[in-house]
C-alpha cells in the first residue's frame, strides 16, 4: 500500500515537472526522497532540472559576497571555502523559496523562504541591534533602515550586529544572496561564535546591544546571558581603574610634574574624535611631530565609526598610559570633570565656539591648564572672555612638513588632477549654509516670518559680497539684520539677536565669502578644480566639484598637480592650507581680509609678495592669477622662500618644542 502512494507521488511529480509547475513538482519529488524512495533518481532529476540551470548564478554570488566580506572592516579574518566545497546546495523553487538539499548528508534538510519576516517591533531610530542566525538579507536590511539615524553626525554610525553561531553554516548563505547593498552602511558588524563575541566587547569603545533578535529562550541563550552580565563587569572594571588612576596621581607631586616637562620629555596624552574634519588630523601630526622628537605618546580616538571612547576607556588609557599631559583641541578639563587634578591640561583654541566664547570658560583656566591661541593676531578674543593671560600661548595652525612635500606624480594622477587653479573647503555652498541656519530658528513660534526675512537678507548680502561690498566684523553682521528684521516689523532680545548674527556670519557669511572669488573665476573661464563636500551641489560651480580630497599624502598629491591654490578662509590668513600648499610645491594666492578682521595674519610670519601674495579687489585678483600663472619662475622663487620660512617656524616639531618649553618656564614660575 505505501508503495504504491509512493509511485503515485514519484509519477505526480514528474506530471507537473512535464508541464513546467516546478514548484509542485519539486515538492512532491523531496516529499518522495524524504520516504526513501527512488531517491537516487530524484537526486539526478533536481539536480539536472533545478540546481544546474541555477549554479552559475549561485557560485557567482558566492564569491562577489566573499570578496565583498575579505575587504569589509567589521568582521574577523576568516577562510572561505571553495564554492564547490559547500554543503547546501540551494533548489529554487520559487521566486522567494528554496529547498536546502546537503550533499554531505545526501538528504534535504530545510525549506528556505526568503519572505519569512523577522520582528523588528523593537527596532526604532538609532536602537541598538543584535540578531542572532539570521540568513534572510531581507531582514538585515529592514532592521539597517529602522535602526538608521536620521540626522547622522558626521561618520558617527550606529552598529548593527550579526550573531552566528556557526561561521561555515553562514557561508552556505552566500550563495542565495547579493550583500554589497547591507555592506555599503558599514554597520554591520560580524561576529561567529562565543570567542568573537567575548573578544569584540572586550573593547571599552565597544557599544552594547540594546535588543537581541531571534532569541527563543532568553533564560537559557548564552548571548543575552553574555551581555546581561557584561554590565556590571564593565562598571566592576572601570571602578577598579578609577581607584587605580586616582591613586597614582595623588602620589605625582607637583615638583614631579614639573621636571618632566622641563626634561622636555613628558608623557602626552592626544585626545581628539573621528567625529571631526580637520582636528583628528592636527591632532594626528602633533603625535607624528612627537614620534620625532622621541616625545613619549598616545592618542586616544575611536576605534571605528561604530566605537565610542567610554570613562571606562579614559581610565584604563589613563591607568596604563600615565601622561603628565593631555592635549586636546577647542576643549577645556572642566569639560572631563572626571580628570585628576595633577595632569597638565593643554586646549588649542581653533574655533570660536559657544563654550569658547565664555567667561564661564575664561574662569574655570586653573593652574596646570594652559590655552594655545591659533589667533595669533587676537588675543583680546581670549582676554575679553576672561582666560588669564599667563595661561595663554601662541600657536599658529602649522603644517607637516614629512606628508606635506613635493611628490613625483605618475601618469594617472597627472590626468586625475592637473589643473592652473585649485581651491579647497568643505563649506563653500552658501545655499547649505542658508539652510542649515533656517534649521537652527526652525523652533521658533514666528518661523515663517523669520523664514521669510533670512531669505530675503540672504540675497541681499549675496548679491552685496558678489559686488565687493563685503564686511567681515561681528558687529556689522549684528547690524545687518537687525536692519532687515526691523524693516519686517520683528523685533528680537539683543542676546539672543548677536547669538543669531554670530550664526548667520559662521553658517551664511563665510560661505558666500568663501564662494565668490570661485565664482569670478568662473566668469572667466579659468581652468579651475574645486575640492571639499559641499561643491557638488552648488548652483553655479558644480561642474568644478572634484568630492572631498583625502587628507594627507592624496591631498598634498593634489595640491603637487596644480599652479595656484586660492585661499578664500574668511576669517584668518594662517590657514592649515597656507604652508599645506607651498610645502607641496604650489603657489598659495589669498583672498585678503582686512588686517583688522583677520585673527591669524599670515603677515606675522611671510612676508607679503616675497612669501605670500593677497589678491586685494576682483581685478586684482584676475590680474594676479594670470601674472602668476604666465610667470612660472617668479611663481617658484616665492614658493622657494616661503618654504624656508615654514620649514624654520611653521612645522609641528617647532611648535611641541616651544610649547613644553614655554609651559616648563610658567611652571618655574607658578609652582
Amino acid at each position: 500500500m505505501q508503495v504504491k502512494k509512493d509511485e503515485e507521488l514519484f509519477a505526480s511529480g514528474l506530471f507537473w515537472l512535464d508541464r513546467k509547475d516546478y514548484e509542485v513538482a519539486l515538492d512532491a519529488l523531496v516529499e518522495c526522497h524524504l520516504r526513501g524512495y527512488r531517491k537516487q533518481e530524484i537526486e539526478k532529476i533536481i539536480l539536472e532540472d533545478y540546481y544546474i540551470p541555477y549554479k552559475n548564478q549561485l557560485e557567482k554570488n558566492y564569491f562577489k559576497n566573499v570578496d565583498l566580506l575579505r575587504n569589509y572592516p567589521y568582521i574577523y579574518s576568516q577562510d572561505y571555502p571553495d564554492f564547490n566545497d559547500l554543503c547546501y546546495q540551494f533548489i529554487p523553487c520559487s521566486a522567494s523559496r528554496f529547498i536546502i538539499y546537503d550533499r554531505k548528508k545526501s538528504a534535504f534538510i530545510s525549506d528556505f523562504d526568503l519572505k519569512s519576516e523577522l520582528n523588528l517591533d523593537q527596532c526604532k531610530a538609532n536602537s541598538l541591534i543584535m540578531i542572532k542566525n539570521e540568513f534572510r538579507l531581507g531582514n538585515i536590511l529592514d532592521c539597517l533602515e529602522k535602526t538608521r539615524d536620521p540626522n547622522p553626525f558626521l561618520w558617527m554610525k550606529i552598529p548593527q550586529y550579526l550573531f552566528y553561531s556557526d561561521f561555515n553554516e553562514f557561508v552556505q548563505y552566500l550563495q542565495i544572496f547579493d550583500f554589497s547593498t547591507a555592506l555599503e552602511s558599514e554597520r554591520l558588524v560580524f561576529l561567529f561564535g562565543r570567542e568573537e563575541l567575548k573578544q569584540y566587547f572586550s573593547d571599552s569603545q565597544a557599544l552594547l546591544p540594546e535588543w537581541i533578535l531571534n532569541i527563543w529562550d532568553e533564560k537559557k541563550d548564552y548571548i543575552v546571558d553574555y551581555i546581561n552580565n557584561h554590565y556590571p563587569w564593565t562598571e566592576k572594571c572601570m571602578n577598579s581603574l578609577r581607584e587605580t588612576t586616582y591613586s597614582y596621581y595623588a602620589s605625582v607631586s607637583r615638583h614631579d610634574l614639573r621636571e618632566s616637562i622641563q626634561s622636555g620629555k613628558p608623557r602626552i596624552l592626544f585626545v581628539t574624535s573621528r567625529f571631526t574634519t580637520a582636528l583628528q588630523y592636527f591632532i594626528r601630526d602633533c603625535a607624528c611631530a612627537c614620534d620625532r622628537l622621541c616625545i613619549p605618546n598616545q592618542v586616544l580616538i575611536e576605534t571605528s565609526n561604530l566605537h565610542r571612547i567610554s570613562l571606562c576607556t579614559w581610565f584604563k588609557t589613563l591607568n596604563d598610559f600615565k601622561p603628565d599631559i593631555i592635549f586636546a583641541i577647542d576643549h577645556f578639563r572642566w569639560e572631563s570633570a572626571f580628570l585628576p587634578a595633577n595632569i597638565v591640561f593643554i586646549s588649542w583654541v581653533q574655533d570660536v565656539l559657544p563654550h569658547i566664547a565664555s567667561h564661564e570658560s575664561g574662569a574655570r583656566i586653573g593652574s596646570l591648564d594652559f590655552v594655545l591661541n591659533a589667533f595669533v593676531t587676537n588675543i583680546d578674543f581670549l582676554l575679553d572672555y576672561s582666560y588669564p593671560r599667563e595661561a595663554i600661548i601662541e600657536a599658529p595652525v602649522v603644517a607637516n612638513q614629512h606628508i606635506y612635500k613635493s611628490y613625483s606624480l605618475n601618469q594617472e594622477e597627472k590626468d586625475l588632477y592637473s589643473v592652473d587653479i585649485c581651491a579647497f573647503s568643505n563649506a563653500g555652498n552658501p545655499q547649505k549654509g542658508l539652510h542649515n541656519f533656517l534649521n537652527l530658528i526652525s523652533f521658533s513660534p514666528r518661523y515663517d516670518e523669520l523664514k521669510l526675512v533670512f531669505k530675503i537678507a540672504y540675497r541681499e548680502m549675496y548679491k552685496s559680497f558678489y559686488q565687493e561690498k563685503i564686511f567681515y566684523s561681528l558687529e556689522d553682521y549684528r547690524r545687518f539684520l537687525f536692519e532687515h528684521l526691523k524693516a519686517y516689523g520683528l523685533s528680537i532680545p539683543e542676546e539672543n539677536l548677536s547669538t543669531l548674527a554670530r550664526e548667520w556670519r559662521q553658517q551664511v557669511g563665510y560661505r558666500i565669502l568663501r564662494s565668490v572669488p570661485l565664482e569670478w573665476l568662473h566668469e572667466k573661464g579659468y581652468d579651475m578644480k574645486i575640492w571639499g563636500s559641499e561643491w557638488t551641489d552648488h548652483a553655479l560651480l558644480a561642474d568644478y566639484a572634484q568630492g572631498v580630497a583625502e587628507n594627507g599624502e592624496t591631498l598634498s598629491r593634489i595640491i603637487n598637480a596644480c599652479k595656484i591654490v586660492i585661499g578664500t578662509n574668511p576669517g584668518m590668513t594662517t590657514h592649515p592650507r597656507v604652508c599645506e600648499s607651498i610645502l607641496s610645491n604650489t603657489f598659495y594666492l589669498a583672498y585678503r581680509i582686512p588686517e583688522e578682521n583677520d585673527w591669524a595674519n599670515i603677515r606675522r610670519y611671510l612676508m607679503e609678495d616675497k612669501e605670500i601674495v593677497f589678491a586685494y579687489s576682483r581685478e586684482d585678483l584676475y590680474n594676479k592669477v594670470d601674472y602668476y600663472l604666465e610667470n612660472e619662475e617668479e611663481r617658484r622663487r616665492i614658493i622657494s622662500s616661503a618654504r624656508k620660512k615654514i620649514t624654520e617656524n611653521l612645522t609641528y616639531e617647532v611648535l611641541i618644542s616651544r610649547v613644553i618649553k614655554e609651559i616648563a618656564l610658567k611652571l618655574e614660575e607658578r609652582l
